[in-house]
């Protein structure tokens, strides 16, 4: 059994807290700055994603929010706000993606309702809004227009995927039309947490979320999502056995076979593309969600990972550090890092939430 050292360093008004999952004894010290608080207080924020100079938040039933990096003081709202929905995560404005060669931005909600449409796009940087669910079938699956995840790439040729209820759609003509790539009856009310491309291999695309049954799904492409092999169910890994959820994914741009899972209590990794899995992170003391992770492009053995603290590891998992949310928040949520400024920004879930940001 490993043996876990934990280091407590208190420098006001941050504390850090490292360990390493390695048998020596060893961790190093993240010197960072102070968090900075940028607005959206109360606003339960699910998704952010950084595009050009504009930090974009999915701020659930209160709607979709934008903030301008190089000076705007004031988060511009771009609609979707919906009183009707009487529950927190994950209805509403869920995901988020900006076509940055079109400028086409796309939203994705989680209405609750099995006629809601839960696709939009906007070709005017968000000023007007159209529904882009031409081709997906609310027929087959009563909820299937709740949208979970979003993601695209454009090499070698556009495919935008959205994760929905049970199934996964895909359109190559820019969202204009999509057609089921993937879809469970059998799945019940799984959701599709998460899409991810390979950015080095952009045929290589991951997925997942949970099932209702309350177990970790996952699923892998190498055909730019065409055809998926289904990895469910996953290794009983950490205390929680097979009954986990999959958040989050992250995948090593320099080897398609190296790919992190962020769950309900623990971080796996398999270095043989889903042959085998271990578990790089865990807490054994509690239930903890480990919501959001994200992996450098141009040194893959530095990730980062929100939950009930904020994560680093700097090899590939076997040691860690660690800082606590800011003063009077208890979880970072939602996570987007611009890597080549070393500046990350996180949502709080609890209590109060808003947006933060942190040089590192």
């Amino acid at each position: 059994m490993k043996i876990f050292c934990v280091i407590y360093r208190i420098i006001l008004p941050s504390v850090f807290l490292l360990f390493s999952g390695c048998e020596d004894d060893t961790a190093v010290t993240w010197d960072v700055g102070e968090w900075e608080f940028l607005g959206l207080e109360g606003k339960l924020v699910p998704e952010l994603v950084l595009s050009d100079s504009f930090l974009y938040a999915c701020a659930g039933k209160d709607g979709l929010f934008r903030l301008n990096l190089t000076g705007q003081v004031e988060w511009e709202y771009l609609g979707f706000a919906d009183s009707t929905v009487f529950r927190e995560l994950p209805y509403g404005v869920t995901s988020v993606y900006i076509d940055e060669l079109s400028n086409v931005i796309f939203v994705g909600i989680a209405t609750s309702s099995p006629n809601g449409i839960g696709l939009f796009r906007s070709e005017d940087g968000g000023l007007n809004w159209i529904p882009s669910d031409s081709g997906i079938n609310t027929e087959q699956y009563p909820w299937s227009t709740d949208v979970q995840s979003l993601n695209s790439y454009s090499s070698p040729h556009k495919v935008i995927l959205v994760g929905l209820t049970a199934t996964i759609y895909r359109s190559l003509d820019g969202g204009l039309s999509w057609n089921l790539a993937w879809g469970n009856r059998d799945a019940g009310s799984l959701g599709i947490n998460a899409i991810r491309f390979n950015i080095a291999e952009p045929n290589y695309i991951w997925a997942g979320g949970e099932t209702g049954r309350f177990s970790a799904h996952a699923l892998k492409s190498a055909d730019n999502g065409e055809t998926w092999d289904n990895l469910y169910p996953l290794p009983p890994l950490g205390p929680y056995g097979r009954d986990n959820a999959l958040y989050d994914i992250a995948i090593d741009p320099l080897n398609v076979g190296t790919v992190y899972l962020s769950m309900l209590g623990l971080v796996i990794k398999t270095t043989d593309n889903g042959e085998s899995w271990k578990k790089v992170l865990g807490w054994e003391y509690g239930i903890f969600r480990n919501w959001r992770i994200d992996i450098n492009p141009n040194d893959p053995e530095e990730l980062i990972v929100t939950g009930s603290r904020l994560y680093r590891t700097k090899d590939g998992g076997q040691s860690w550090e660690i800082i606590i949310p800011p003063e009077g928040r208890s979880e970072l949520y939602a996570l987007a890092i611009n890597w080549v400024n070393r500046i990350l920004y996180v949502s709080t879930s609890s209590p109060g939430n808003g947006i933060y940001k942190l040089k590192f």
